[in-house]
């Protein structure tokens, strides 16, 4: 739902709608949209780490998600309902339909990504 409008804070409102207007006229993304996709394929990453058995990616992953609850601790947050957030971002029921949307060619003249990435085994 949206905030009422506040006078005192007509400038900031009226250069929001510009930026907004013009993501929307070429395609960009929202950071809340780039937020969403990224932890979106974090969790993809731990699901296909978790399927092929793969422990040093899980432990990649994990690492990845107690940085980000840091973060979160660090700007107030509690670390249990923090940890608990960013464990429900990464661990998705909706897998399947996120392996279809993630390999889809991005149309820059490269091909979409390759399942290689979830092969790494590098220390």
């Amino acid at each position: 739902m949206p905030r009422p409008r506040n006078p005192a804070n007509e400038a900031g409102r009226a250069a929001q709608e510009r930026y907004k207007a013009k993501l929307d006229a070429t395609g960009g993304a929202t950071t809340d949209a780039v937020d969403a996709a990224i932890s979106a394929a974090l969790a993809l990453f731990r699901h296909e780490a978790e399927t092929r058995g793969q422990s040093k990616n899980l432990e990649r992953i994990e690492g990845i998600e107690r940085m980000a609850a840091s973060i979160l601790v660090s700007r107030g947050g509690k670390p249990n309902p923090v940890l608990r957030a960013v464990h429900l971002r990464t661990r998705r029921l909706d897998v399947e339909e996120l392996q279809r949307l993630a390999n889809q060619p991005l149309d820059d003249g490269r091909p979409g990504p390759s399942s290689d990435l979830y092969n790494m085994t590098r220390p």
